[in-house]
């Protein structure tokens, strides 16, 4: 008897002892690893499955919560991106990179005042983070505060010198302050360290075209679109710098690939007219400026 009782004893702890190893301490952590593989490589539906499937165990995993939210910015859904990050970092609040990301998504909301209080935060919390430095920046120029908007990238700057970013933000600031020269170096120390970023070569032609050097602008915009061929500023810049040039077919043909990109852009309708106007299509021009006026009645 005592040996059969023995026996019923060990085979239960066998049995509890397979049941520990189905479910390891750390089976969280590893998912979330892989999830991370598959957003960074852009498959974000099986990322989002395991933040979900995360979630179900935990509903208030803050990793899942945040980068579940950093998936619906990606595609498009704010609303939704802020309250996930919001819930995060309620159940995390001191992880700086929350904080940054919030930042982004309210940014998008175009709060720029309150995107700037979650940077500010977040570099509370970590005062070498370069990357909501240069976000940091980046709100203050879209406000026109363009001194501090330097600083901040000058800051990210410092903490992270191959930041080729920075380098492209400051340029484009430079410029807005006129500092061409100083605009076309950040431009080309960005492509030194990135030569694969379209948004450098954009700026430092807006730097060449306002320099009225309006072929090596056209040079710069086409290079930027071998990169980026959905690029719809560029294709909008370019045109200016056709017209520069007295070249008003080429002109409209890149404000109307910018429209077939982007239907919405209201400089680019403007610019339409604009380039119709000098070919004397007048009703053509008056059609695309009453277009930019529905769009936007103040322009």
């Amino acid at each position: 008897m005592n040996r059969k009782k023995k026996k019923h004893k060990l085979s239960s702890v066998k049995k509890k002892s397979v049941k520990r190893d189905i479910k390891p301490p750390f089976a969280i952590d590893s998912e979330i690893t892989k999830a991370l593989r598959y957003h960074q490589s852009g498959q974000l539906q099986k990322a989002e499955e395991i933040y979900k499937k995360i979630l179900r165990i935990n509903p208030n995993h803050p990793d899942s919560l945040h980068l579940l939210g950093v998936i619906a910015s990606q595609v498009g859904k704010i609303d939704i991106a802020v309250n996930l990050i919001n819930k995060a970092i309620q159940n995390n609040p001191k992880n700086p990179a929350f904080y940054n990301n919030l930042g982004n998504v309210i940014k998008e909301q175009g709060k720029l005042d309150e995107a700037i209080t979650c940077y500010q935060k977040a570099l509370e919390l970590k005062p070498d983070y370069a990357e909501a430095c240069n976000n940091l920046g980046s709100t203050f120029k879209e406000q026109g505060e363009l001194d501090e908007a330097i600083t901040c990238y000058q800051k990210a700057l410092e903490l992270k010198p191959d930041y080729a970013e920075a380098y492209n933000n400051l340029g484009s600031a430079f410029k807005e302050q006129g500092e061409l020269n100083e605009a076309i170096s950040c431009c080309q120390k960005a492509l030194e360290l990135k030569p694969d970023l379209p948004e450098a070569y954009n700026n430092m032609g807006n730097a060449f075209k306002d320099q009225s050097k309006l072929t090596d602008a056209i040079l710069c915009y086409q290079k930027a679109l071998e990169i980026k061929p959905d690029f719809s500023e560029v294709y909008n810049n370019m045109g200016t710098a056709f017209q520069g040039q007295g070249k008003s077919t080429d002109a409209v043909s890149c404000y109307k690939k910018a429209l077939e990109i982007k239907p919405d852009y209201v400089s680019a309708y403007y610019n339409l007219g604009n380039a119709f106007q000098e070919q004397g299509e007048f009703n053509e021009a008056i059609s695309y400026y009453q277009k930019t006026l529905e769009l936007r009645p103040d322009y």
